[in-house]
């Protein structure tokens, strides 16, 4: 995907100039040579989407390819690292995201088309700001690592707040936590079709809890296609430390429809998305409910 492009009218060609630096340093330093005609690109599924409707492209793409650094995948202490350009495919087949980002996976594999995914990257679902796979990054507490002159960390969460114009995304860090029988996440797109198209609201969750059924560590994170994805703290505040039980639940579905504010648009009403997103969190807790109360008989 593209690392967001400028529709300055004055500034889009039908063929575009292409540079490839090979470092962040050098990809920067050519953007502000020309900060008003340039945007970074990296696997241009977004740019060929704007080209079938008609927009033009910027006069300069500055193309990450060739920056090495941006294309691995390893595992450190405390967090796992994905470069920015990896392909989403790459993400999938990866085996430490198969073993330490299930929740992600899944959200990768309900994008679009294979052909869509083997050139979509992983920043460019960032930085697009309308990617499926926002909402699991910001259920996994994902850190943007960046580059604006200096190399800098910001959680996914206060970074997609800013609505950078052009974010030189380098990589995503995936906090490393143990996985237990206490842990449990969900993923959930409901969208018009499977093929390259907006999801009208795509929510993901995670959270712990133990013997008794008492939550921890509660996150959830809420997309649709015509406004910015996002945490819900409110919905988690009042899950955390409380015993997951129905009365509970019943709870939280007037307080995330309370914070949960998408609009309408000519698909569909903001109404039906904010039910559909309360229906589908609550039919994920319930559903763990009612396993854990089996559990203890």
């Amino acid at each position: 995907m593209d690392i967001r492009s400028n529709h300055v009218e004055n500034v889009l060609t039908v063929n575009p100039q292409v540079l490839m630096p090979e470092t962040p340093e050098e990809a920067h330093k050519l953007f502000l040579l020309n900060p008003e005609s340039s945007s970074f690109i990296a696997g241009g599924t977004v740019i060929q989407m704007q080209r079938e409707q008609g927009i033009l492209s910027p006069s300069i793409l500055i193309s990450l390819e060739k920056i090495i650094e941006m294309k691995r995948i390893y595992a450190a202490d405390h967090y796992l690292s994905v470069g920015a350009f990896v392909s989403l495919s790459d993400c999938i087949s990866h085996f430490l995201l198969k073993d330490k980002a299930s929740l992600l996976l899944t959200a990768l594999k309900s994008i679009a088309a294979p052909a869509v995914r083997n050139r979509g990257t992983i920043g460019g679902n960032i930085a697009y700001e309308k990617g499926d796979a926002l909402p699991a990054l910001l259920a996994m507490d994902a850190q943007v690592q960046f580059f604006d002159g200096t190399y800098r960390s910001e959680n996914i969460d206060s970074f997609l707040k800013r609505r950078w114009k052009h974010p030189l995304i380098t990589s995503i860090r995936l906090p490393l936590k143990e996985s237990t029988e206490d842990s449990f996440s969900f993923f959930k797109k409901v969208g018009m079709r499977q093929a390259f198209s907006l999801s009208l609201v795509t929510v993901a969750g995670r959270l712990c809890l133990d013997e008794n059924r008492r939550c921890s560590e509660v996150r959830i994170g809420i997309g649709s296609s015509n406004q910015l994805p996002q945490r819900l703290p409110r919905s988690e505040s009042l899950l955390e430390g409380s015993i997951l039980t129905v009365e509970l639940l019943n709870n939280l579905f007037d307080t995330l429809t309370e914070e949960f504010h998408p609009s309408s648009d000519i698909l569909i009403s903001g109404e039906y998305r904010k039910t559909a997103a309360a229906n589908i969190i609550l039919f994920h807790l319930y559903q763990l409910c009612r396993r854990r109360k089996g559990e203890k008989g």
